[in-house]
């Protein structure tokens, strides 16, 4: 506290006891661990006997018989991958996966995510643009989980962008951090939206399906404990633009 010419006149710590706080995180983890190993056992059994009546160990199958097989698959899959993400999203937010930070090369970051989406941009005729300076100064953060917030982003860029359409993955200075976007062209996000996108199960009306929906609610998460911030925005005629920021190594 300070009078009127910015003395200073003394101060006030508040002190508060979070015990029974990490506590209650600590019960929801483990609620969740036990829950998603208990899920996942039955699961595995299920995915291991469709793929062994899909290969033919039971005879053969007719063609709607193998449709419906193959969709069930396709339904576990997601299921599985929900039941992960669901985890590590639980350890995020009790603070059970820190960062494990270090000095990165934001070019080599963006050049590394393109280079992991190549095949599935030239199947579907879009167009990759990653724009890095080489001089760029290096970030303090962890690579692991920087590059699974520009996988999130680069997949929901390749599922949202139309053929013949283009992704942008761009790294610049921004005064004391480096901000990184991924754009694509296509459908904008309603406006209405852009608040709620990185929540949990936030699905926009009329979009392609994702996948577990906790996708950019985890990436979210990854980039603040990174100490950057996530933000969308979109612009008619251009597409949609996610961007995060991280700190300078200096």
């Amino acid at each position: 506290m300070r009078d009127d010419d910015g003395h200073l006149l003394g101060a006030v710590t508040v002190m508060e006891d979070i015990t029974q706080m990490r506590a209650h995180d600590q019960a929801r983890v483990d609620f969740i661990d036990v829950a998603v190993e208990h899920l996942r056992l039955p699961l595995t059994e299920v995915e291991l006997g469709l793929h062994s009546v899909l290969e033919g160990s039971f005879g053969d199958l007719s063609e709607k018989q193998s449709d419906v097989l193959q969709s069930c698959r396709a339904d576990c899959e997601r299921l599985d991958e929900l039941l992960r993400d669901l985890l590590e999203l639980s350890h995020l937010e009790a603070g059970a996966q820190p960062a494990h930070a270090s000095r990165i090369d934001p070019a080599y970051l963006l050049k590394g995510a393109g280079e992991k989406i190549r095949t599935q941009i030239e199947s579907k005729r879009i167009t990759l643009i990653v724009s890095a300076p080489a001089n760029l100064p290096m970030v303090w953060a962890d690579r692991d989980q920087i590059d699974r917030m520009l996988a999130q982003l680069t997949d929901n860029a390749i599922r949202h962008t139309p053929a013949g359409g283009e992704i942008e993955l761009v790294a610049r200075l921004n005064d004391s951090e480096i901000r990184i976007e991924v754009s694509n062209t296509g459908e904008v996000i309603p406006r209405e939206f852009e608040r709620e996108i990185f929540e949990k199960f936030i699905q926009v009306p009329n979009a392609p399906a994702g996948r577990s929906g906790l996708g950019l609610a985890i990436g979210k998460r990854l980039i603040e404990q990174n100490g950057g911030q996530v933000s969308v925005r979109s612009e008619p005629g251009r597409g949609v633009i996610f961007s995060f920021t991280l700190p300078l190594a200096s």
